[in-house]
């Protein structure tokens, strides 16, 4: 089977076929890029989900937001949320693309086609064009609310999360901008106006952030007081609250341990939780827990930039996963790239490659490998012979002069390159 992206949407929604949904969830088993491409997803969604359906994107947004969440770092500025958070920028762009469109169609404001520009800028990558747009039509109508929404996340793709901040503040303290506040607050990291930003929105979204910025600060009684009333609730929030008090009620320490990393892992402490997952993880009781966790903490820690914290992890797995001893050896492929061991490493997915390893997630794992290197000869060794973003984004990092060829012929970031 090849990438079925336009079944991981209605996946989510409940909305496949059963047939399908089984095929899918067949294919998720070996593939790693789908399988990102649906996390990715569901935690947009779950954290989107409360805002209101009038501004929801257009379904052809949602393969500029994919190439936003969980790709290689030092993408160009054009494309990629630079200082972003992955999260922070998906939901900013879900919550704001095409809000101009829309309002202009239900309002008729002269502004309209000023924000209409903006936001095909926008979709395109053009961001300084997309900027001045919006600031045209900011300077006609101040108060116009798509024209401050469209700025902000511009302001926030650019790092400037102070000016982000304050255009949102202009639009009002209603509850869906105060939970877009709270996302700038992500990206900066500033967890306490998370905490607080969040919890004033008064929406179950809200509530699971500040939740995790409680559980990230160990204070897990608060933590279990806000997701204890959200576990009856629909969709992912209430799924992510179940897993959170699962693990927070569990008698295993280190579960509720895990709790606490889950919750910094998604508030973009990272390298933090990383650390502290070499400890807690190979601590697990439960054996299945042990192994899956160590094999999904190890891939995080590497690409983190702590490869000897990956090999204590993969350590710590006694049996790996069904179907995924291959990932395990994979991992340990990206440990050696990203010590310097590069020959070592390109023989371990030369192995994986000719002992049959599924091709889909091979090929994703080849892409990661490739993004832990600055040697553009082994990044070519390793994902050259891959098409997609995240292919060409490996590429041009470490500085292979081929990066351009294999993106994709369509989209924002196929533009850029055939631009450059």
């Amino acid at each position: 089977m090849t990438h079925p992206y336009d079944w991981i949407e209605p996946y989510v929604d409940g909305d496949l076929p059963a047939e399908d949904a089984r095929a899918l969830e067949s294919h998720l088993a070996s593939c790693d890029s789908c399988r990102r491409d649906l996390e990715g997803l569901r935690t947009l969604v779950g954290r989107a989900r409360s805002l209101p359906r009038s501004i929801e994107p257009p379904k052809d947004h949602w393969p500029a937001v994919r190439q936003k969440i969980q790709r290689p770092p030092r993408a160009p500025w054009l494309l990629a949320v630079a200082g972003v958070a992955g999260l922070a920028a998906a939901a900013g762009f879900a919550l704001i693309a095409g809000a101009g469109v829309l309002a202009w169609l239900a309002s008729g404001t002269d502004v309209g086609p000023m924000v209409a520009q903006g936001d095909a800028a926008l979709h395109d990558g053009r961001l300084p064009d997309a900027e001045a747009h919006y600031a045209d039509a900011i300077g006609a109508d101040p108060s116009d609310r798509p024209a401050l929404e469209g700025a902000s996340y511009t302001a926030l793709l650019r790092g400037d999360y102070d000016e982000s901040d304050r255009l949102l503040r202009l639009v009002g303290d209603d509850p869906d901008t105060l939970l877009r506040r709270a996302l700038v607050a992500h990206a900066k990291g500033d967890l306490d106006a998370v905490r607080d930003l969040g919890l004033r929105s008064g929406l179950p979204t809200g509530q699971v952030l500040a939740a995790e910025v409680h559980l990230a600060d160990a204070e897990g009684v608060k933590a279990r007081q806000l997701l204890a009333p959200l576990a009856n609730e629909s969709g992912q929030v209430g799924e992510a609250a179940r897993a959170y008090l699962a693990m927070l009620t569990s008698e295993d320490p280190a579960a509720q341990q895990h709790a606490e990393l889950t919750a910094l892992w998604a508030l973009g402490k990272r390298q933090v939780a990383c650390d502290s997952a070499v400890e807690v993880i190979p601590a697990l009781q439960s054996s299945d827990d042990r192994n899956l966790y160590a094999l999904v903490w190890a891939g995080r820690a590497v690409t983190s930039g702590d490869p000897d914290g990956a090999e204590v992890l993969l350590d710590a797995i006694d049996l790996p996963p069904i179907d995924q001893a291959w990932r395990v050896y994979a991992t340990r492929g990206m440990v050696q790239i990203a010590r310097g061991q590069n020959d070592a490493g390109v023989a371990t997915f030369e192995a994986l490659a000719s002992a049959g390893a599924p091709g889909d997630g091979l090929s994703d794992a080849l892409v990661t490998a490739a993004a832990l290197t600055r040697d553009p000869a082994v990044a070519e060794r390793l994902a050259g012979s891959v098409e997609g973003v995240a292919a060409s984004r490996a590429l041009q990092a470490a500085g292979s002069p081929t990066w351009a060829s294999a993106a994709p012929h369509d989209g924002a970031y196929g533009a850029y390159a055939r631009g450059q």
